[in-house]
């Protein structure tokens, strides 16, 4: 009987836990690592559902040559970008690598004019 009820509590427990780490997973990445002035670029990326929606676009953005971080924020859409010292890059090639991974580009929050070069 105490042996079907340790049973009994593990499966529970575990099934608390697998839950708890789907409903964490689901969130994204819970904050930029940097602060929000610290990033080069704001954008917004329309097409995301979940966890691995986050992980596509931040590699996606990553892999960019001019690019040396990517977050994005799955609560609001956004991707945080820093670009690599002295880099500039376009609005189009941002564009492009967030198409690129399947999703589609909103506003650019942080963008003045046509290109962006590192500060």
């Amino acid at each position: 009987m105490i042996t079907l009820k340790i049973v009994a509590g593990f499966i529970a427990l575990t099934g608390l836990l697998l839950v708890a780490g789907l409903t964490v997973n689901q969130s994204g990445t819970d904050s930029p690592a940097l602060a929000d002035e610290e990033y080069d670029i704001i954008v917004e990326i329309n097409g995301l559902h979940c966890s691995m929606c986050v992980k596509n676009s931040e590699r996606s953005l990553e892999e960019m040559d001019q690019v040396e971080e990517a977050a994005v924020k799955l609560e609001e859409n956004v991707a945080f970008i820093k670009l690599k010292a002295d880099q500039t890059v376009t609005k189009e090639q941002i564009t492009e690598a967030i198409e690129d991974a399947g999703y589609r580009t909103g506003d650019f929050g942080k963008f003045p004019g046509d290109e962006i070069k590192a500060g």
